[in-house]
């Protein structure tokens, strides 16, 4: 009963929340779109789901199977929205990633036209069964689980090196990163991740249970549990979490569903064509290394380690006197286009001069500075304090300066 409640809440939840998110698409992005069908998509098998375990399929045979090709759509659509999130300009859908459901479709297409009686017999098992739905039962259970489970373990290990390498472009780029890290997106990567690991091992008990069954051989045959039915559905229950998780983070946090660009088109607007330049530039340069080593990155570079030096010292004097690191919004190209130095050169200035990215660089500055108002300062408070210092949150705050003074803003004052 729990699970069937369970499941029911998180199917109609899930189509409802379906909808909500369709009606914030964005025709310009349509990343809106992508999340939309993909949790339908999740909501769509829960449903099916529901009806199994209820017992209603039995009395529905023409539903059966009827969402078998929408477990191929899974992990593209998820792929393609951390895509569309992360690209700062159009990304294009290629239909190659649809090619697995489309596929899935047509197999089961002549099964879809078989009469009720038939799909009755298919249920229960019953007899006679041709040749043809002996093979359609093979299909079912060994090549679409184990197609399923090959396409989502390539796809989300993309996506988890995509995301990796995004974080690498916003740090090498942005002093802020609040609201283009795309950190729930990472999360949502991990919980899809730990529900297809559970979604494996019942698949695997499955097919050892199918094997003690049919052929008296396989693990733990002796056990009665062993070929008994679950009774609890780890992966639809993780699938009913994952929902409600999507649901939190769009009540918390409504800026995770606008498009990413727009995140800092506003206040970059007259430097927008070179952020898009600087990233496809640096989406090639990056390697799967989150800091790779300066000497590696910057080896076949026109500027030498003489000169990189020389302009990270006239930066630092820059930045100081102009007081650019308090800007919560600085960017690597508005420092290059108010220093007068390109984007590149700065790039590598500061790797070789500071041996850290654009995002740690400024961070220090400002936690320098956050240093001096807290001891000055004693009665500035510790949100103004950091919001003095260039920050955007106070969470942000906290991070930068526990990771570069080893210690919290408020331990720095009491000592």
């Amino acid at each position: 009963m729990f699970v069937f409640i369970l499941l029911l809440l998180g199917s109609t939840h899930g189509l409802y929340l379906s909808y909500a998110i369709f009606s914030k698409n964005n025709t310009d992005n349509n990343a809106n779109l992508l999340l939309a069908l993909f949790v339908f998509c999740f909501s769509f098998n829960l449903f099916f789901i529901l009806l199994d375990i209820s017992g209603v399929q039995k009395n529905l045979p023409h539903t059966l199977l009827f969402e078998l090709p929408t477990i191929f759509l899974f992990a593209p659509l998820l792929y393609i929205y951390v895509k569309k999130l992360s690209a700062t300009t159009f990304y294009p859908v290629k239909i190659k990633h649809f090619l697995p459901a489309i596929t899935a479709f047509i197999i089961c297409s002549p099964f879809y036209l078989e009469s009720g009686e038939v799909k009755s017999n298919f249920i229960y098992g019953l007899e006679p069964l041709s040749a043809f739905h002996q093979w359609y039962i093979i299909m079912f259970e060994f090549m679409f689980d184990f197609a399923v489970v090959i396409q989502i373990a390539l796809y989300l290990t993309n996506i988890h090196q995509h995301l990796k390498r995004h974080r690498t472009m916003i740090n090498n780029n942005f002093s802020y990163t609040e609201k283009i890290n795309l950190t729930w997106l990472a999360r949502l990567n991990i919980m899809v991740s730990i529900i297809f690991v559970f979604l494996v091992l019942e698949l695997a008990f499955e097919v050892n249970a199918a094997s003690c069954l049919d052929y008296g051989s396989g693990l733990l045959c002796e056990h009665p549990w062993v070929t008994a039915e679950p009774p609890f559905f780890f992966s639809e229950i993780g699938a009913v979490i994952c929902i409600y998780v999507i649901s939190i983070y769009g009540l918390k946090q409504p800026e995770i569903f606008d498009k990413f660009k727009n995140i800092y088109e506003e206040k970059l607007a007259s430097t927008t064509s070179k952020i898009i330049d600087e990233y496809q530039q640096t989406q090639e340069e990056i390697t799967h290394n989150d800091n790779p080593l300066p000497t590696q990155k910057y080896q076949n570079s026109s500027l030498t380690t003489e000169l990189s030096r020389s302009i990270y010292e006239e930066l630092c004097k820059f930045i100081a006197e102009q007081q650019l690191h308090l800007d919560t919004d600085l960017s690597l190209a508005q420092l290059a286009e108010q220093s007068g130095w390109s984007k590149h050169n700065l790039s590598q200035a500061i790797n070789q001069g500071a041996g850290k990215n654009f995002f740690d660089f400024v961070n220090s500055l400002r936690v320098e500075h956050a240093k001096a108002l807290l001891i000055s300062s004693a009665k500035m408070s510790i949100l103004d304090v950091s919001l003095d210092a260039g920050f955007n949150s106070r969470s942000a705050f906290y991070n930068a300066f526990k990771k570069h003074a080893q210690m919290t803003p408020s331990e720095f004052r009491k000592q």
